[in-house]
């Protein structure tokens, strides 16, 4: 695949995932955010507060279809508000212990979304 070809697939996903609002909630902290990436084991969040790396956090989203999706994780990593992230967001990222195989069906969509 050419160099330009990866760029516009990167592009064209990037696209798709900010469309993707969520709420989220843990034993501490409730919010709302936009998913930014997705890798096979889980999902990049950004918020305004993240949780707490190790928290249990639920997520609720509809797929790309409009079909509700919850999903459990644990919280892996956060990031706060300075940059890291490109666009001064804080975020965390989740890995999906729960409900996995919805978790891969809205992988899928994302990957075949045109």
């Amino acid at each position: 695949m050419s160099d330009e070809r990866r760029r516009s697939e990167r592009k064209r996903l990037r696209r798709v995932i900010k469309a993707v609002g969520l709420t989220f909630e843990t034993d501490t902290v409730e919010g709302k955010g936009q998913v930014r990436s997705l890798s096979m084991v889980g999902m990049l969040i950004v918020c305004s507060a993240p949780p707490e790396t190790g928290e249990l956090v639920r997520v609720l989203f509809d797929d790309l279809e409009g079909n509700e999706i919850e999903l459990c994780g644990t919280v892996m990593s956060t990031r706060a508000r300075q940059g890291q992230l490109g666009e001064d967001e804080a975020g965390f990222f989740m890995r999906v212990d729960a409900d996995i195989d919805a978790f891969l069906a809205f992988y899928e969509q994302v990957l075949t979304a045109r």
